[in-house]
């Protein structure tokens, strides 16, 4: 089965997080959801996500892309 870690992170914080995870589990495949597309996403058998948040609980700004890519 195939894994992967994929994160939001505008500040680098969660992504040295989702880094230090995959290190963890043994994980070798690491994403921002600004660098892969619903495609890639759906190889996969398993994932764990990942976001910052925002506000009052708002989600990471370049997860909004990916949903406004599938709505195309």
């Amino acid at each position: 089965m195939s894994s992967a870690i994929i994160y939001g992170s505008t500040t680098g914080n969660l992504e040295s997080s989702a880094k230090y995870l995959a290190k963890c589990l043994g994980i070798d495949d690491v994403f921002s959801i600004a660098e892969i597309d619903a495609e890639k996403i759906n190889s996969y058998d398993k994932l764990i996500c990942g976001s910052s948040t925002w506000g009052n609980g708002d989600l990471q700004d370049d997860w909004g892309a990916l949903t406004s890519q599938n709505s195309n």
